[in-house]
């Protein structure tokens, strides 16, 4: 699992992708693993998959919010709005006042406010 977080840093999502899996045969499923891959996932631009991990990731944390800034910035991504809109909710409200103290937090919601708030063209 630690290979994988480093590969992730690393900006080597493949390489993480595959060490977080392998954690995951070993029975490894915490809510950090599996929010660690979605991440990887994501980045590496597999959204449809990062969307089921994150899925999982939120029914087991005890850390309410972060899984659904992920998924918000997730479907917002592939332009399912309103699915990012009921997502984006929880986020409001359970990170609130997290928001006010934690500026890379601030950043990535802001990210996937301007995400959600965009206009698609369809030419």
């Amino acid at each position: 699992m630690q290979y994988g977080f480093a590969y992730s840093k690393l900006g080597e999502y493949e390489k993480a992708i595959s060490y977080f899996k392998k954690a995951r045969k070993l029975g490894e499923n915490d809510s950090w693993l599996l929010y660690q891959l979605g991440l990887a996932l994501k980045e590496y631009g597999n959204i449809e998959e990062a969307i089921n991990v994150f899925k999982e990731e939120i029914e087991i944390t005890d850390y309410k919010g972060f899984g659904d800034l992920q998924l918000a910035w997730c479907y917002a991504l592939i332009d399912e709005k309103e699915k990012a809109k009921k997502y984006f909710e929880n986020v409001n409200k359970y990170l609130a006042s997290s928001l006010e103290k934690d500026e890379e937090l601030k950043k990535d919601y802001n990210i996937v406010l301007n995400l959600i708030n965009s206009v698609t063209y369809i030419n």
